[in-house]
């Protein structure tokens, strides 16, 4: 069909009002679902949006309760209850499946929030006492448990769950999004989009976190067991490079303890020495003018990492181990690498995977240990990962093997990367550049050896 210029010109102007229509459409937002008035009051003296979240759904009536959907919770008005009871929430925590043993402890504590087995996290105990305690919250169902990839501390309970960004300044405590996850999990009804997702964890619980933040962020490592009940009667869980043992008739932060992993390895105390006068040492001393000469860089690093209240004093001179210098004290040890960046040469050694194995548990061909040099960077600041392999069955460092590193920047871009091959002592570390978006880096490192499914664990750094 032929054209000429004014027909064109027509066609060109109808194109670009149907464009401009279509672009207009795409920007005007879907409508917003309000809460039911009858829930409006509740609501509101319940947080409102800024606790509960927005309404997710029209109010909807099954077997004669009236129930409405808001992004952290679901609400409900039973006319037949109590008076003081007709507005509630459902439990809907207890269809999500994450549900902790209880744990074997006194009921009678002092210093501590203990609720059906559970120890209430002190950072959630006001927010919990505020929207009503038991009644409206219920009973925890979980002990505390760490994200990996956000760094956020969560906890469940039968109506509620509350987080919380542990590498941030401020703390606040936020809900998750329990009603959107059974809104869209149940299919009840129409569900609106939310503003946050729920965080579903199966990492081993960790209700005393209070030491471990003590430790500082990352030193313990992730947790290997969930907590149990140890043959000398202490509640005892493993994390990768130490262990933790709990008064069960104490379980304030004054009953938390770390074990003496080392001797249990088989590390034997040496006898103390006189002090040597080279510089760069600090002398800790024993008796008689005796003791033990502790490097400068271990020093430190104890110091900034709850000194030898927590690390006890110690127990070996510096030695040799798989081409590593090594200083063992009374609840932990700490390795020196020279070929690491300077900022990872002290670290601490994996001793909970030996001892984790000692005690009979099951544990994997080897071993991969990964850590993050810093938690928390200022942005434009350099990271520096690092890996270690191990052969679990000879225990000895596993050389030439190159894990990959996958990094999930803040703006949902990955990163992919590949370690030099691993040294002598099973170590490698790779250094990211160019790290200037604030917000959460998540990383998974994976190897993969000769007829085994491949290995990976996961971290995160927060930059701010």
């Amino acid at each position: 069909m032929k054209t000429n210029g004014r027909t064109m010109h027509h066609l060109m102007i109808i194109a670009f009002a149907l464009l401009l229509a279509a672009c207009v459409a795409s920007q005007t937002p879907e409508p917003t679902i309000g809460v039911s008035p009858i829930f409006m009051d509740f609501y509101n003296l319940k947080g409102g949006s800024e606790i509960l979240g927005p309404a997710i759904s029209d109010a909807f009536i099954i077997d004669g309760i009236l129930y409405q959907y808001a992004q952290n919770a679901l609400m409900l008005f039973d006319e037949k209850a109590a008076s003081d009871s007709r507005f509630r929430f459902a439990p809907i925590g207890l269809e999500i499946g994450v549900v902790d043993n209880p744990l074997p402890v006194s009921l009678d504590q002092s210093g501590a929030r203990l609720l059906n087995g559970h120890i209430i996290y002190p950072g959630f105990v006001e927010i919990f006492d505020q929207l009503g305690g038991v009644k409206f919250v219920g009973n925890p169902i979980t002990d505390l448990r760490a994200v990996v990839e956000t760094g956020y501390y969560v906890q469940y309970f039968e109506n509620l769950a509350f987080f919380i960004d542990a590498k941030s300044d401020e703390k606040k405590v936020q809900l998750l999004a329990y009603g959107k996850h059974d809104c869209d999990a149940r299919k009840l009804v129409v569900c609106g989009t939310a503003e946050n997702t729920l965080f579903i964890t199966n990492n081993p619980s960790q209700p005393f976190i209070s030491i471990v933040d003590r430790l500082g962020l990352g030193f313990a490592g992730q947790p290997l067991t969930q907590p149990y009940l140890s043959p000398d009667g202490y509640i005892e869980q493993i994390y990768e490079n130490v262990v933790i043992i709990v008064d069960p008739t104490n379980i304030s932060a004054s009953g938390v303890f770390l074990r003496g992993v080392p001797s249990r390895l088989g590390v034997l105390q040496r006898a103390p020495v006189p002090q040597r006068t080279e510089p760069n040492m600090v002398f800790y001393p024993v008796k008689d003018n005796l003791g033990y000469n502790v490097p400068q860089l271990f020093f430190d690093f104890i110091v900034l990492h709850g000194g030898y209240e927590l690390s006890g004093p110690p127990v070996t001179e510096l030695f040799e181990h798989d081409g590593l210098r090594r200083q063992c004290f009374t609840n932990y040890c700490l390795d020196y690498d020279p070929q690491a960046p300077e900022s990872a040469r002290v670290q601490p050694v994996a001793l909970g995977y030996e001892y984790k194995k000692l005690l009979g548990f099951a544990v994997p061909n080897f071993r991969l240990v990964a850590w993050e040099v810093s938690p928390v960077l200022a942005p434009g600041a350099e990271q520096v990962v690092g890996v270690k392999l191990v052969d679990e069955i000879s225990n000895q460092p596993l050389k030439d093997y190159q894990p990959t590193l996958s990094i999930l920047q803040p703006d949902g871009i990955t990163r992919e990367l590949v370690f030099p091959p691993t040294s002598g002592s099973g170590t490698s570390y790779i250094s990211v550049p160019s790290i200037t978006q604030m917000g959460t880096y998540s990383y998974t490192i994976c190897i993969a050896t000769t007829g085994n499914e491949p290995v990976c664990q996961k971290e995160s750094w927060l930059v701010k």
